[in-house]
């Protein structure tokens, strides 16, 4: 709704959801200013070292991916004015009204059955509070060709690429083992470097050594985490990640306790 209670023109919510060898969901509310982004295939930016020909490599990537299996996980964005700016130019009237009547079939034609999602397709549904109706595509398999994308189209390359900053980037380590301090501190600095999902992997099942690292390495913004009985709570810069129906405890927990804000 606009200041006066007007609705705004547009769609307000939108949902993103890959399924296939691309497992995700992602759900946004413009009005409330969050991006909500679930992995069901979190392991994804792991999945070249199971093929390493290095066995340590393989043993831990294997690790890594049995582990994240076996919890639920959710991060959320509070966006910022630019953001949220940028995607509202993507779900104009005009912008929905584009994408009315977009099938498989005809998204095929579009790309001349040229470009396509290897292994996965992609859903969107877009609502708003302007009486228009929703619009819902499902089950995406081809591309429009670059340059020529399709408004859904851009606004998954954005959310990947300005939101979400392409978090499948790998974090090739095992946090697990103790290192010497030279590698603890490059340990350190690369999940910073790489973000939540690295964050999370070292407050889940980093040494000692390593949390202590962590949090005497100058971070530059707010790092801190919240611990229940049956959940976890990351905060990290405008990011939030909650883990619920917890199987185990983080390591985190025996080094600084139930709540902890890291240095900035």
């Amino acid at each position: 709704m606009g200041a006066t209670g007007t609705p705004k023109p547009g769609a307000r919510r939108f949902c993103l959801c890959a399924t296939g060898e691309i497992g995700y969901y992602i759900a946004c509310d413009l009005d409330e200013g969050r991006l909500r982004f679930w992995e069901e295939t979190r392991s994804r930016g792991y999945s070249s070292l199971l093929l390493s020909e290095n066995r340590e490599e393989r043993r831990a990537a294997f690790e890594v991916i049995r582990r994240h299996a076996e919890s639920e996980y959710c991060v959320g964005v509070e966006l910022t004015e630019r953001q949220t700016a940028d995607m509202e130019s993507l779900l104009t009237p005009d912008c929905i009204e584009s994408m009315r009547g977009i099938t498989n079939d005809s998204m095929a034609q579009r790309s001349q059955y040229f470009c396509y999602r290897d292994g996965w397709s992609l859903s969107f549904y877009a609502e708003g509070d302007d009486g228009l109706p929703p619009l819902s595509l499902n089950g995406i398999t081809w591309c429009s060709f670059m340059d020529d994308e399709l408004p859904f189209e851009l606004l998954e390359s954005y959310v990947g690429s300005e939101i979400l900053n392409n978090r499948c980037e790998a974090f090739p380590y095992d946090v697990s083992h103790k290192a010497i301090p030279e590698k603890t501190r490059q340990i350190a600095t690369k999940a910073l470097e790489v973000g939540m999902e690295a964050i999370d992997e070292v407050l889940w099942y980093g040494t000692r050594r390593l949390l202590i690292e962590l949090d005497n390495t100058e971070i530059g913004r707010h790092l801190s985490y919240e611990l229940s009985d049956d959940s976890f709570t990351i905060r990290y810069g405008n990011e939030i990640s909650r883990g619920c129906k917890l199987y185990q405890r983080p390591a985190c927990e025996k080094v600084f306790g139930r709540r902890h804000v890291f240095q900035e």
